[in-house]
């Protein structure tokens, strides 16, 4: 995640010394968890915009250990990579539990939990979440920043109109309306689904994210994500 970040941010700036503007940040999934850590950990980042589509709301709710080694989780890593064996012979998507992407968000799980929780001082953001993230997200969903919820499936919302028409209101600073039956229907899916969740790993019960900022904790969040950038 670091490097990810850090690639970004060369981006970034380099497009911002190129147009002397400030810059808008449109990122889906997994990118929106990387896109999130470089705002949030860069208080004085040129970008006035960003919207995430299908961000994964509670990332890193599991731990499992890394390859060799015993530890909490070895079942859930396990099931991860049964889970990529049938991905992959449909999609061309690595999600195989040892990625150093997955990895990074086992090891440094309470940073990247506060992401939706925590806004970016000075940065219009918005969330767009699609109709399945309620199966997914725990009640109640730690989801601070502004959300609209779309009739849609996790990675297809680039392609939807009231979606791109929602990324450039956002970016040309208008009004977006984020209240819809859309997103009263999630939270009953949400309901339902909570009984079926994995519960989340308890924070002291992980060596690792013992001495990391609870995800509630924004200003140690931002200051945490400060010090995780700089390595």
């Amino acid at each position: 995640m670091r490097a990810l970040a850090r690639s970004l941010q060369e981006q970034v700036d380099a497009f911002h010394a190129d147009t002397d503007e400030p810059i808008g940040i449109v990122a889906e999934s997994e990118g929106a968890l990387v896109a999130l850590t470089y705002l949030l950990g860069t208080p004085d980042a040129p970008v006035r915009a960003i919207v995430v589509l299908s961000p994964l709301v509670e990332p890193g709710r599991v731990s499992y250990p890394a390859p060799g080694r015993v530890g909490w989780g070895i079942a859930a890593g396990a099931a991860l990579d049964v889970t990529a064996t049938i991905v992959d012979a449909v999609s061309p998507i690595e999600v195989r539990a040892d990625t150093p992407l997955f990895r990074s968000m086992v090891e440094d799980a309470p940073l990247f939990q506060g992401l939706m929780q925590c806004r970016v001082p000075g940065v219009r953001e918005l969330a767009v979440l699609p109709f399945d993230t309620g199966l997914a997200a725990p009640l109640p969903a730690s989801v601070d920043v502004p959300a609209v919820v779309r009739p849609g499936f996790h990675g297809g919302l680039l392609g939807d109109d009231d979606t791109e028409t929602l990324v450039r209101r956002v970016l040309r600073d208008q009004p977006v309306r984020t209240a819809s039956r859309w997103k009263t229907t999630e939270r009953v899916v949400q309901a339902l689904a909570s009984p079926w969740q994995v519960p989340s790993l308890t924070k002291s019960l992980e060596p690792s994210w013992r001495n990391l900022p609870d995800p509630d904790d924004c200003p140690a969040i931002r200051r945490a994500l400060r010090d995780y950038l700089r390595g």
